[in-house]
């Protein structure tokens, strides 16, 4: 009799736990975004891309490491301002990775006005810059806006703007 109950109990159990599955009531669907864009206006960045969930892992490489950062530096009558996106093998920083697209533009301004804007745009490279020099006086302000753009196939994309004064 026992063997007879605990059959039909486990029986039970089983087919409730099999229906709430059939149904789909309870289940999750993962969604990952295929590209990720960062506006904070901080000058230095770093991403490390994921993955995306559809690519075969045998056609896969390492994971690269995104670095992105504007600097603005002020001299006495000169400032030197940048955008570089840079990418790496890890973020160790210590190996370039070579990626399938890169871009780094700077759009300077000066007092507030716009001066300048340049973009450099790579394929097959880990590294994409821009400078650019501003005749600025001793009372001058200069900002820099760079945007950055990396893409890898199987990853996600990364858009990202930093920002230096």
């Amino acid at each position: 009799m026992k063997k007879i109950i605990s059959v039909i109990c486990i029986a039970a159990v089983m087919s409730i736990s099999t229906s709430a599955w059939a149904s789909g009531s309870n289940v999750t669907e993962i969604v990952q975004p295929t590209v990720v864009e960062d506006f904070e206006k901080i000058p230095h960045k770093e991403f490390q891309p994921q993955m995306l969930l559809d690519q075969s892992i045998s056609a896969i490489t390492a994971a690269p490491h995104y670095v992105a950062n504007s600097t603005c530096e002020e001299g006495w009558f000169v400032d030197v301002a940048t955008a570089k996106s840079t990418s790496y093998t890890s973020s160790e920083k210590k190996t370039q990775m070579q990626i399938d697209r890169i871009v780094a533009k700077g759009t300077f301004y000066k007092d507030g006005a716009f001066n300048d804007s340049q973009t450099d745009d790579q394929k097959k490279s880990s590294y994409a810059g821009v400078v650019s020099s501003m005749q600025l006086g001793p009372t001058a302000d200069g900002e820099t806006y760079g945007s950055h753009t990396f893409e890898h196939a199987g990853y996600q994309t990364w858009n990202t703007t930093t920002y230096a004064d």
